[in-house]
């Protein structure tokens, strides 16, 4: 599953679009297997591995893992989920080899069909790009296709109440009626599905660790706790508790049904790993973590989200569009420290003090403002946040303290306190 999204933004939007988008792509899967198991009697299965054959009925060495399986009466479908359209044709040529093994007889099945549809699920916005993908493909013969295929886009109607919307695109599957209520459409209500939507969290594709920070925080441990400590969170109680990796996956893998994908451990130990940069919870030794849980007002997974960002942990690196790698310095970044007490002082000062132009009179606000602006310039730019803090602390109807901003300028770098001190002088 390929659920990237090509934005160039790195703020928290770019993020809770790409969990959105998560959350879009697992509501539409469930919309599907919710009508194939009401008009089919089909059970799905998110992930399983199976094995295609080689001629002769021989099983080929490795196995495949689609996103979904379906299978009821007159319907064996095989459910492969692309946001979007690879970019690079290393890539597209991948996607075409996983459509090749998938046109193979597969074992795996509960019960072995005669033969098997594909399905390719993806987002409106890019259904017809796939759709013609795949016919240039065809004409020539980079594919070619034993089994019938189709492109069903999927799209999520947000009005007075929440529609999952499904349409057939391309191509045809081998049940009729499928196939013809796919080309009109077929719309889900979002209260059909909420049963399956508050059981499926995770598919195959890895979300963002913001995502998996607030299915920990919000449904996994309060029960972990509850149990332990036989104490109900909620309400300002903070609670310690000792958890492990091995338990958590031994909880997630209690499947509550069939359609159920439990999380990776691998996505988990870094999620635990987070708590800890963020001084939410504490490594003792091997997998086992301190957790200092409470409460939290509001969407868990926004919540982390926003504290993520203010604390640096996962600053998406300059210039990479969301959901790229993040490795060494951008990994877990924190953000530079104030090198003095006096900073610190000043800051304290200023955040009951407010802002300079609600403590000075115009002229002097405005003259503060001449005297950031020329700061900003030149090699003493770094210094612009240490000078603001300086004079939002100024007290009322004094003036500024501007040589006591120089010589902490001159103090950190003695060329940087020149250079402001001589524009000081020339601006105030």
């Amino acid at each position: 599953m390929s659920l990237n999204t090509r934005d160039d933004r790195t703020d928290e939007g770019a993020i809770l679009d790409g969990i959105d988008n998560y959350k879009m792509t697992l509501g539409s899967m469930c919309a599907l297997a919710h009508v194939l198991e009401k008009y089919y009697g089909a059970e799905s299965r998110i992930a399983p591995a199976m094995y295609p054959s080689r001629r002769g009925g021989i099983r080929a060495a490795g196995p495949v893992t689609p996103d979904m399986v379906s299978q009821g009466h007159g319907v064996d479908l095989v459910i492969e989920v692309k946001r979007s359209l690879p970019n690079t044709k290393v890539a597209r040529d991948a996607f075409l080899g996983q459509i090749t093994r998938y046109d193979r007889d597969l074992t795996g099945w509960k019960r072995m069909p005669q033969t098997h549809d594909i399905v390719l699920m993806t987002h409106m916005s890019k259904s017809s790009q796939w759709a013609d993908f795949l016919t240039e493909s065809l004409e020539r013969k980079n594919i070619s296709l034993g089994k019938k295929m189709a492109v069903v886009e999927y799209v999520r109607d947000s009005e007075r109440e929440t529609y999952f919307i499904l349409k057939k695109v391309w191509g045809e599957t081998g049940n009729a009626t499928l196939n013809r209520h796919l080309h009109n459409g077929i719309v889900v209500r979002g209260k059909e599905i909420i049963k399956k939507m508050g059981v499926v969290k995770f598919c195959d594709s890895k979300p963002d660790v913001a995502y998996t920070l607030g299915i920990l925080w919000g449904q996994v441990f309060p029960v972990l706790i509850t149990r332990d400590e036989h104490l109900i969170v909620g309400g300002q109680k903070d609670v310690d508790h000792v958890v492990d990796l091995a338990r958590i996956m031994t909880w997630l893998r209690e499947s509550p049904g069939p359609f159920f994908y439990p999380p990776r451990q691998q996505w988990i130990s870094e999620a635990l790993d987070t708590f800890v940069k963020l001084k939410m919870a504490e490594r003792l030794s091997g997998d086992h973590y301190l957790v200092h849980y409470k409460s939290i007002c509001g969407d868990q997974v926004e919540f982390f989200v926003k504290k993520l960002a203010k604390a640096g942990v996962t600053r998406p690196p300059f210039g990479c569009r969301h959901g790229a790698a993040r490795t060494g310095r951008d990994a877990f970044w924190k953000p530079r420290q104030p090198r003095s007490g006096i900073l610190r002082r000043c800051a304290a000062r200023s955040k009951a003090g407010g802002r300079h132009t609600g403590l000075l009179p115009r002229a002097k606000a405005e003259k503060c403002d001449r005297f950031l602006a020329r700061l900003r310039c030149g090699r003493a730019a770094r210094g612009r946040a240490r000078a603001r803090a300086h004079l939002r602390a100024a007290t009322p109807g004094g003036e500024p303290n501007i040589r006591a901003i120089s010589r902490h300028l001159t103090a950190l770098s003695p060329s940087d306190g020149r250079a402001a001190r001589r524009r000081s002088r020339m601006s105030c």
